[in-house]
């Protein structure tokens, strides 16, 4: 059954249901069962790396791309309806604004191709344009407003006809940095303002835990965890999640229980780990991440005593990086691989340089066990 369209400016955020959502190209299994549940006025953000399926999922729910498998649901209503009749608003990256017509033209499109009145189109489009900071470009062509004018028009469009749910497909990469934080505040604001249902693609992991109440993250067609941005970057669930969401130090190596306590065996060092909820198997093969600004770096000299809480490695400062609000310390150590910490600025922390002869240390609970079997643990949570 397809779901009815509401009436302009009608009705509660919808709630999107997509259910073992599948879709082949070919011989490719470009998205595999897929299932997410999106409450109305959430703000759900699908982040992977290129070719990971998460634009294919976005072009499915928008009536682009058909389903191989699977269904997807508006308000628990199966949508099979071609794209225009969805009643789902779209932005895009290249704005897709009509260059023939005013700022204020194109944000009535959508209002004229429903039929709706003309002073009911004045009102609504005076709104939207009000709603984006635009109220005195609506006379003006896109050729003359900036990049970021232009994707707030295309944001306006997109609203203006209460739509059941809007998508947005990377609409800020084509932004300098500045206009794009700036932007991604406002694009919040208003969607928080609306209570309206967004669905919204980046690859960009800090847009989307500035963002997003909740953040799927795609990783060869699959949903490796769905979650909160706290829980997404404090507790990822797999070694692919804590790679790409935000730096990590990541060791590597097999776990094993002494006496009641766990540690994970690098080949090189043994290093502590928290109480696990489930034990692990015998030798199980995984890894503890720890976050750079977990590592806390102290010169190694002979006051230099870690507690019996943390873990410790001797290393040396290969470089550092200053950012501003924080330095970035890169350290060498015996493992071969590279340690990243973060200090912030103004502390009253002893400033390093490279070739100091360091300890780096963490607590013990700040280090986070991941295991290379996704069957083990904890499954992805894809419902609510």
């Amino acid at each position: 059954m397809d779901a009815k369209p509401k009436e302009v400016g009608s009705g509660s955020p919808s709630h999107l249901t997509l259910r073992d959502l599948t879709k082949h190209f070919g011989s490719v299994q470009a998205v595999d069962k897929i299932n997410i549940e999106v409450k109305g006025g959430e703000f759900v953000t699908l982040l992977g790396p290129s070719g990971s399926g998460k634009t294919t999922t976005l072009q499915m729910i928008a009536g682009f791309v058909e389903p191989t498998a699977g269904e997807i649901l508006i308000d628990e209503q199966r949508i099979t309806a071609p794209a225009y009749k969805r009643d789902i608003g779209m932005v895009f990256q290249n704005y897709a604004l009509f260059p023939h017509m005013t700022a204020a033209e194109n944000v009535a499109f959508p209002l004229k191709v429903r039929r709706t009145k003309k002073d009911r189109i004045r009102q609504l489009v005076t709104e939207a344009l009000e709603m984006v900071g635009l109220a005195d470009r609506g006379n003006s062509y896109p050729k003359q407003l900036s990049g970021g004018q232009q994707q707030r028009i295309a944001l306006a469009r997109a609203l203006v006809f209460r739509p059941r749910i809007v998508l947005l497909d990377e609409p800020l990469g084509a932004l300098d940095k500045k206009l794009r934080e700036e932007l991604q505040l406002e694009l919040k604001r208003i969607q928080e303002q609306l209570q309206v249902t967004m669905i919204y693609v980046t690859h960009d992991q800090e847009e989307a835990l500035v963002m997003s109440d909740r953040i799927a993250v795609f990783n060869q067609g699959k949903i490796e965890q769905l979650a909160e941005a706290e829980e997404l970057y404090e507790r990822p669930n797999s070694l692919f999640v804590a790679d790409f969401i935000g730096e990590s130090n990541i060791f590597r190596g097999s776990f094993t229980q002494s006496n009641g306590r766990f540690s994970l065996s690098t080949g090189k060092r043994t290093l502590s780990v928290s109480e696990l909820a489930e034990p692990p198997d015998e030798e199980a093969q995984g890894a503890l991440v720890v976050r750079p600004e977990r590592l806390k770096v102290m010169n190694a000299g002979a006051d230099a005593k870690p507690r019996p809480d943390q873990n410790a490695i001797q290393a040396t400062v290969k470089e550092v990086i200053y950012l501003g609000s924080e330095r970035k310390y890169i350290l060498a150590h015996c493992d071969g691989e590279n340690l990243v910490a973060r200090h912030q600025v103004g502390t009253g922390e002893v400033e390093l340089r490279p070739g100091d002869e360091v300890i780096a240390c963490w607590q013990i609970e700040h280090g986070v066990v991941v295991f290379d079997q996704p069957s083990r643990g904890k499954q992805p949570e894809q419902k609510e």
